[in-house]
């Protein structure tokens, strides 16, 4: 069994990039004068930390899915993590939907309505991200943002039993995870450098901002999953290289090497230095500060809360946030992962939403002989 003990910063690093998202989404529907803040967001904002994430989920779903006996056990860690907060959310938003809207209840409650409760519930927000009569008249219509990068993330729980299959029957995973990493980092480079009608008839601007663009963070971080011990072996030489493709990337535009140098830095970040706080001691906030965020920022938004006093307003914003994501892990997220007669760790706490033991004897090297005879990684679920 997983550890409950953490010992390392995957907690501060994940609640650290979601109040980043959130910061972000604050100066965009909140527009003031935030100084130093807006500063932090210009470099670091909410894309990159999303990417970030994605980074931190290829590491930490391979290795999920690893220690995983069965599909289906995986798949029930999965949907534990996820859904049950999602459905809260969604289930939420609908209702202060119902009190804030500006039509009557009767038309309130529509088709539209049940829409966006059935296509959010079913990680399809880009097929009706709004409710009827909420938020008509701020800058965004849209109830709930952050939602769209969900569908990718599930996305990916179904890629890698399927990636995992593939590598212990045809092809080293190495080769197989550089070469999807590839792939998907040159459609983002095309879709960044090409904008004539050849690009556009094959969507590649629209393809880049999807899975299989964003393929290439999630690879990266299962490569350094994979190949953890190499990592930690050469981190340093590794963090050095990755700090200059960054500086190379932001001054030549050089973005084939984007993704990995950007999963190096975060997992040095992760597993190399000592723990910063700890982080998830009250709980781990993160994935609900995530996804509740953004309905409480347009709903000042839409009422002009404390919009006289833009710092005050700020602090009450994540006060807000930070509140509504400690009710969710309390009173939903936290319920779910303690199946009964299953810890934690074992309920898929390891996941996206909580810290693992990097040394789970789970998931060590063992020798495994390919049919050339290579020395590889397991990729048995639950191999010891």
């Amino acid at each position: 069994m997983l550890e409950s003990k953490r010992q390392n910063n995957f907690d501060a690093v994940r609640l650290w990039l979601a109040a980043t998202v959130m910061l972000a989404h604050m100066i965009v529907i909140l527009p003031a004068d935030y100084g130093v803040l807006k500063l932090y967001t210009d470099y670091v904002d909410g894309s990159r930390a999303v990417q970030c994430f994605f980074v931190i989920s290829g590491f930490l779903i391979f290795r999920s899915y690893r220690a995983s006996k069965t599909g289906w056990r995986y798949a029930g860690r999965r949907a534990r993590r996820i859904y049950p907060a999602l459905c809260a959310t969604v289930l939420a938003c609908v209702m202060l939907g119902a009190v804030i809207t500006e039509l009557p209840l009767s038309q309130y409650l529509s088709w539209q309505t049940l829409r966006y409760a059935v296509f959010n519930l079913a990680f399809a927000t880009f097929a009706q991200p709004d409710l009827p009569g909420v938020f008509a008249h701020n800058a965004l219509h849209i109830v709930n943002g952050p939602l769209w990068t969900l569908k990718i993330e599930v996305m990916f729980y179904m890629l890698v039993p399927v990636m995992c299959w593939v590598a212990r029957r045809f092809v080293r995973f190495e080769i197989l995870a550089v070469a999807v990493y590839v792939a998907s980092a040159t459609l983002s480079a095309a879709a960044q450098h090409f904008d004539g009608p050849v690009a556009q008839s094959l969507r590649l601007e629209q393809l880049a901002h999807q899975l299989p663009g964003q393929l290439s963070f999630f690879m990266a971080g299962a490569l350094l999953e994979y190949r953890l011990a190499d990592f930690r072996r050469y981190a340093s030489g590794l963090v050095a290289a990755a700090a200059a493709c960054l500086v190379a990337y932001g001054a030549f535009d050089l973005y084939i090497l984007y993704p990995a140098a950007l999963a190096v830095v975060v997992i040095y970040l992760c597993v190399q230095i000592p723990v910063w706080v700890p982080a998830a001691r009250y709980g781990d906030f993160s994935y609900g500060l995530y996804i509740v965020h953004f309905p409480i920022i347009q709903t000042f938004a839409a009422f002009g809360i404390l919009a006289g006093s833009p710092a005050l307003r700020a602090a009450a914003v994540v006060a807000c946030c930070f509140g509504a994501a400690a009710l969710s892990w309390h009173a939903v997220e936290k319920r779910w992962l303690r199946a009964p007669g299953v810890g934690m760790q074992a309920a898929g706490y390891a996941g996206v939403g909580g810290a693992i033991d990097l040394r789970s004897p789970v998931l060590r090297r063992t020798a495994v002989f390919g049919n050339r005879g290579r020395h590889r990684l397991s990729l048995r679920r639950g191999s010891a």
